[in-house]
């Protein structure tokens, strides 16, 4: 069950990494980008005198200094960017947390992503890591303490258009002060809650019009490990986790945050939901892909692709086939079809999830529906997903060393 998720990224980054890895390609990038570089600071070193070094022209040119850096090493890094976007409900994170292999970022029913978060995929990792920059975690601090003061508001509430994830968190605030930051974190439910932590605090200053100057070069990194059987040849491979580029819940400095992810980004992953989603966030997500087409530099829209999730909720003879899923969703989006992916997310976790517990259970003891039953916790959703109701009486025919070949396809 959860092949597709495997098949769909190594297809994806598979095709662009072989082809961007040209030798000739990747010299003459880098020596443009360090043509650009050293101009470009040679320009700053000359206006860097005592009467300019506090002007804003200044230090927009240092941005731009610090932006071909970055940009010079992800070319030697060969690093492959792919931002996400999508609906409400289409359950972006999950197909992150899909991707990943397990529950990693957080998810709830209201808006979540606030500040871009960068997920590397890491061969070399053993366990998943938050990386914060120093100057994030300051930044962060400084909003919290200026929160702290506005926990007693009468009309927080709201402000906050009673969104009870936010509510809770002003409340958490008061009550027990701010949540300590470290520029390393490790460990998957102190990673959930520190990134639900930041993205709340952003988006509460947001709602209460408190100002912040978070750099674009600032945003969370995830380094996490290469949990499925993924065939990368070179490089790596970032997926950046983005709200839309018109998020109502996006300062216009933050949507500039987002602007910049979207443009450095080789690949654009649209997240769709099977059935449909409300058509106000259809038409957002429209709205969205037009301003990423306005500020890409080319008129081929091969770089987009989408994922249709939650394909498990599919009825035979009621809903369209994967042919025409897949027509739709190419013409309404102006995608190419064969850019076009079916997946379930929520069934890909699970299958991963069954695998790897069978395995552990497999190194302890021998493995029986019986001891699959008792020790796991994945069992048996596992066999109601893949079985269907009657799944304890189909159980009884089914050889439980194949139940793994069943979780991979």
């Amino acid at each position: 069950m959860d092949a597709t998720i495997t098949t769909t990224v190594n297809t994806i980054a598979g095709m662009t990494l072989s082809s961007s890895v040209s030798e000739n390609l990747y010299n003459q990038t880098l020596c443009t980008l360090r043509s650009s570089e050293n101009k470009l600071c040679d320009i700053v070193k000359q206006l860097n005198s005592e009467s300019l070094r506090s002007s804003p022209k200044l230090d927009d040119l240092t941005q731009y200094c610090n932006f071909f850096r970055d940009e010079i090493e992800s070319v030697e890094k060969l690093e492959l960017r792919m931002a996400i976007v999508g609906t409400m409900k289409a359950g972006k994170s999950t197909i992150l947390n899909a991707i990943i292999g397990y529950d990693l970022l957080p998810s709830r029913n209201t808006a979540m992503t606030t500040l871009p978060t960068e997920i590397l995929f890491s061969q070399h990792s053993k366990e998943p890591q938050l990386i914060l920059k120093s100057e994030l975690i300051t930044m962060i601090n400084e909003i919290g303490r200026q929160l702290q003061l506005k926990t007693n508001e009468c009309n927080l509430g709201i402000r906050l258009r009673n969104e009870e994830d936010l509510i809770n968190m002003m409340n958490n605030i008061a009550a027990n002060g701010l949540t300590t930051l470290a520029t390393i974190t490790c460990g998957n439910s102190k990673i959930v809650d520190n990134l639900k932590y930041i993205n709340d605090v952003i988006r509460i200053s947001v709602m209460l019009n408190i100002e912040n100057s978070i750099d674009s070069t600032w945003i969370p990194r995830l380094k996490v490990p290469l949990a499925h059987s993924f065939s990368i040849p070179q490089g790596e491979f970032i997926i950046i986790d983005t709200p839309g580029p018109n998020d109502s819940n996006l300062s216009a400095h933050l949507r500039q945050i987002v602007i910049s992810e979207l443009q450095k980004a080789t690949l654009i992953l649209v997240a769709l939901e099977f059935i449909g989603s409300d058509s106000n966030d259809e038409a957002k997500l429209q709205e969205d892909i037009e301003t990423i087409r306005e500020y890409k530099d080319t008129d081929s829209p091969s770089y987009l692709y989408a994922l249709v999730n939650k394909i498990d909720q599919r009825i035979e003879g009621k809903h369209n086939s994967i042919e025409q899923t897949k027509a739709a969703v190419a013409m309404k989006y102006k995608i190419p079809v064969a850019n076009v992916h079916e997946i379930s997310a929520m069934n890909a976790i699970l299958s991963y999830t069954f695998r790897q517990e069978y395995e552990e259970l497999e190194k302890k003891s021998d493995v029986t529906h019986e001891t699959l039953m008792s020790k796991t916790k994945s069992y048996k959703m596992f066999m109601q997903q893949a079985l269907g109701q009657t799944w304890e009486q189909a159980a009884e025919y089914i050889n439980v060393n194949l139940l793994p070949n069943i979780a991979e396809k």
